[in-house]
């Protein structure tokens, strides 16, 4: 995979917001994917410049369930979360929904969690029914199984 440095994503950026050319064209006019395009205008315009910096970084238990849980409450694709987080690699929420279903959620220590190890479905459950009643849990199992309850 090619890697783009910050003035390529920068001249492309400024090119669709100028209407020199919409997602579709400057894809083919740059030689990338016309979601590479997309992904970067919607990070400039929610972050700025920083938003194009690719950053490899490790997250925490609290803000992957805060990620999920906006997903559901505002009905957010992927993408859009991606944009809204900074998050480089939307499939890396993708990951997050299924390591949930399975029970298998983890993140980075975060001084806020009790101090004593728990897998990550006892942390959410923990964090969750407290902070946001006995059905929170429940919410994001129906959600992501797209039942409609």
């Amino acid at each position: 995979m090619r890697k783009h440095d910050l003035k390529f994503k920068h001249k492309v950026v400024q090119d669709y917001l100028s209407g020199k050319g919409g997602y579709k064209m400057l894809a083919s006019k740059y030689g990338i994917a016309e979601s590479m395009v997309r992904s970067w205008v919607s990070a400039y315009e929610h972050h700025g410049t920083s938003g194009l910096i690719r950053q490899r970084r490790q997250y925490t238990l609290e803000f992957k369930l805060e990620v999920l849980h906006r997903r559901i409450a505002e009905n957010l694709s992927y993408r859009e979360l991606g944009a809204l987080y900074n998050i480089g690699n939307p499939h890396s929420i993708t990951r997050w929904q299924q390591q949930y279903e399975r029970g298998k959620l983890r993140g980075a220590r975060c001084s806020s969690l009790l101090n004593e190890p728990m897998n990550g479905y006892q942390q959410h459950t923990q964090i969750h029914n407290s902070a946001m009643g006995e059905n929170a849990d429940r919410q994001i199992h129906i959600a992501a199984s797209g039942t409609n309850w």
